[in-house]
C-alpha cells in the first residue's frame, strides 16, 4: 500500500515541517526480525536510537512470498504490550503473494521502543491451504520501487518521517511436504524481494514529491496545521483525529465531505461483519460493485456518529480487518465510489448498517488461595465487562466445567468450595452485545489453587 506514510504525521507535537531525512544504516543500525513459530511469524524490531529519540509512530512492511503451494490471506495481530493510539495493518495481494503494511502512530507519551531499543511489534498468521507448501517472509522497502528493507519512524518532536534502513534481516521460510510432516523452518540472508523492481539511487536524496500528501490530515489539538503540495499521482488516505485523550483504538474521523453524489447509481454494497472467538479484530467483507474505483468505510461506536474509518482504493479489494476496542459495540456501513474525469469522486448508496460487539479483553492476574474449606479467587477488573465466568478441573490440561457466573463487571473476587475437582481454576470475562448474547474474552492461564 503506498499512502500510509500520511499515517506517520499524527504526532500531537507536530510543531513543524522538516523535509524527510534519510538515515544511513551504518550510523543506526537498525534491525528487523522474523522469527517463525509454526505457521506464525512474529514480527520484531530494534532502533538503537530509541535510548536517545522517542519514537511515537512507525511504519515498516513485510512480504509474504509463496514459492509453491495455495494460501489464503495471512492475518496480523498487534502484541497487546504495543504503545500506540494507532495500530492499523492493511494487507493486499500482489502477484507473489501478499503484502502486510503495518503502521503505528501516537501522540508524545505513547513510546513504541523502551530504551532497550527492542519492542515485539506483532505476529503475522499464515493461512497455507494445502499440506505441501513453502512460503518465506521478509522486510520490504516502504516504497514499491525499492528493493532494500526500510521503515519510517516519527519522533515527540514531531518532524516529517526519517526513512532508515534495515540490515541484518534474513528471509524466513517455512515449508511442509506432506500431512505426517512438521514445517521446516530456515531462514537466508536478505536479497532483493519480488516486490521490488528497482533499487533506489543511493546519491539522491528524497525530494518533496516524493512524500504523500497530508492535505486532508485532521490538526492535532492546539497544534498548527501542515499542509503540502500531492506528488504527482499520489493522494492523500483519510488520517484519524487524535485527541487529548485517545482510546487505543479510536477510529478515524470524517474529515472529507463527498465530492457528489449520483441518484442514478443504484448499486449498494451487500457488506457482513465477523470477528474470531475472543478478538477484537472486525473482519469486513463486501461484494465488489461494477465499475467502482473504490470503497469507503464508515464506522460509529455505541450510539455514536458515523466516522470514516477507512479508504479502499483498489476496487478489486473486498475485505478489511480493523483494530476496534476491546468490549465495545460498533456499527459499519461501505458505499462505492467512481471517479469522473474531472478528478471528483462520486459515491454509490450505503449497505445496510451491520452491528458487532467485540470481545472483553483476557482476564489477568488471576490468583486461587486455599483458605479452610474455601478458596479464595481473584482477578484484575476487565474494562468495560459486564460479568465473568469461572472454571474449574481437577487437571491442568484437563476439561473445566463452569461452577460460577458473576453477573456484575465491578466484581474481582469470589470464593468457591475446595474439593477435589475445584484444583485448577479460568477465569473469563463477557460483555452484553446488542442482540441480548453474550461475547466472551479469553480464558486466562489455568491457576492452580495454593
Amino acid at each position: 500500500m503506498k499512502k500510509w506514510i500520511s499515517y506517520m504525521l499524527l504526532s500531537s507535537l507536530l510543531v513543524t515541517a522538516l523535509p524527510v531525512s534519510p538515515v544511513r544504516a551504518a550510523e543506526t543500525s537498525c534491525t528487523g526480525k522474523l522469527a517463525a513459530d509454526g505457521n506464525n511469524i512474529n514480527v520484531s524490531l530494534s532502533f538503537p536510537q530509541a535510548a536517545s529519540e522517542n519514537i511515537t509512530s512507525l511504519h515498516f512492511r513485510v512480504n509474504v512470498s509463496i514459492a509453491s503451494g495455495d494460501m489464503k490471506e495471512p492475518g496480523f495481530q498487534f502484541k497487546d504490550s504495543i504503545n500506540s493510539d494507532v495500530k492499523s495493518s492493511e494487507i493486499t495481494k500482489n502477484n507473489n503473494g501478499y503484502i502486510v503494511d503495518v503502521v503505528l502512530s501516537g501522540k508524545k507519551e505513547k513510546i513504541i521502543f523502551p530504551k532497550s531499543g527492542q519492542a515485539d511489534i506483532g505476529t503475522i498468521s499464515l493461512n497455507p491451504s494445502g499440506s505441501t507448501y513453502k512460503i518465506s517472509a521478509s522486510f520490504a522497502g516502504i516504497k514499491d520501487g525499492y528493493t532494500l528493507p526500510s521503515a519510517e519512524y516519527v519522533t515527540d518532536f514531531g518532524q516529517y518521517a526519517q526513512e532508515v534502513q534495515l540490515v541484518n534481516t534474513e528471509i524466513v521460510t517455512i515449508e511442509k511436504t506432506g500431512q505426517q510432516n512438521p514445517p521446516i523452518i530456515s531462514s537466508s540472508s536478505y536479497g532483493p524481494g519480488p516486490v521490488s523492481t528497482k533499487e533506489p539511487d543511493a546519491t539522491a536524496s528524497p525530494s518533496a514529491t516524493n512524500v504523500p500528501s497530508v492535505t486532508d490530515m485532521p490538526v492535532a489539538t492546539d497544534v498548527p496545521s501542515v499542509v503540502n503540495t500531492p506528488a504527482p499521482g499520489t493522494e492523500a488516505s483519510p488520517l484519524p483525529e487524535v485527541s487529548n485523550a485517545p482510546a487505543s483504538t479510536d477510529m478515524p474521523a470524517s474529515t472529507n465531505t463527498p465530492d457528489s453524489t449520483d441518484s442514478s447509481w443504484e448499486q449498494k454494497p451487500s457488506m457482513s461483519v465477523s470477528a474470531n472467538k475472543g478478538s477484537r479484530v472486525v473482519k469486513l467483507k463486501w461484494e465488489a460493485i461494477d465499475g467502482a474505483d473504490g470503497y469507503i468505510i464508515y464506522s460509529a461506536k455505541g450510539t455514536g456518529k458515523y466516522k470514516k474509518l477507512k479508504t479502499i482504493t483498489q476496487p478489486d479489494k473486498t475485505s478489511y480487518n480493523a483494530n476496534m476496542a476491546y468490549a465495545s459495540s460498533y456499527s459499519f456501513r461501505i458505499r462505492a465510489f467512481k471517479t469522473s474525469e474531472d478528478g471528483n469522486r462520486v459515491f454509490g448508496k450505503y449497505s445496510k448498517t451491520k452491528k458487532i460487539t467485540t470481545a472483553p479483553a483476557r482476564t489477568k492476574n488471576v490468583k486461587a488461595k486455599v483458605s479452610g474449606s474455601k478458596v479464595n479467587l481473584s482477578w484484575k477488573k476487565v474494562k468495560n465487562a459486564n460479568g465473568y465466568q469461572v472454571f474449574a478441573s481437577n487437571k491442568k490440561n484437563g476439561s473445566y466445567s463452569r461452577i460460577k457466573i458473576l453477573r456484575k463487571g465491578s466484581v474481582i473476587k469470589t470464593a468457591v468450595n475446595k474439593n477435589k475437582k475445584n484444583r485448577y481454576f479460568k477465569v473469563r470475562a463477557y460483555v452484553n452485545s446488542t442482540d441480548g448474547k453474550h461475547v466472551y474474552g479469553k480464558f486466562c492461564t489455568a491457576i492452580k489453587a495454593k
